[in-house]
């Protein structure tokens, strides 16, 4: 599945997104954004790709300053779905960015508004900071690893757990 479309840093943008154009080195994309991303092999040999859920997607933007930060867009259903599953009254989480669906288009325009804005309160109030490309690395494994288990517990149905025989008793842990 190493073939999808719309991943890889994005080096060139459309002229409408002139602050993206005038301080984005790139923005990092490092998995597929919908089941359009996908070829049709791919859909056809992963059926679950169709069912898989695409309300969130986690990307990093590397400024042409060096400074590199990540976000992560979210629908507002998904919001709302996570609120009341966990019955919370509200949601903050760092580096979120509402959008109205999974799209280039939709988190181009949503760090267009957030550069836009950058001028009154910074970067880092809107995305989380990393010094160093290892931290963005790091930050990537970390996103993707929960993208993969959350795709494992969509699969399943259920929570991914191992057995392990520890002396004479048995040990159940969260598989990694």
């Amino acid at each position: 599945m190493r073939t999808m479309k719309r991943t890889g840093t994005m080096r060139s943008f459309p002229k409408r997104y002139k602050l993206i154009n005038e301080l984005v080195a790139g923005i990092n994309l490092y998995y597929a954004l919908s089941p359009d991303d996908f070829t049709l092999e791919e859909r056809t040999l992963y059926p679950q790709i169709e069912t898989a859920e695409y309300r969130y997607y986690n990307f990093f933007v590397t400024l042409k300053d060096g400074r590199a930060f990540g976000f992560c867009a979210w629908t507002p259903e998904l919001v709302r779905e996570y609120m009341d599953e966990r019955k919370e009254l509200s949601f903050v989480n760092s580096g979120l960015l509402m959008v109205s669906e999974i799209s280039i288009e939709a988190v181009l325009d949503a760090l267009e508004n957030c550069l836009d804005q950058a001028r009154l309160y910074g970067l880092e109030h809107f995305g989380f900071r990393s010094n160093r490309q290892g931290d963005v690395e790091k930050r990537f494994k970390l996103n993707l690893g929960r993208r993969v288990l959350d795709m494992r517990v969509t699969l399943l149905r259920k929570w991914p757990v191992k057995h392990k025989v520890v002396g004479t008793m048995r040990k159940t842990e969260i598989s990694r």
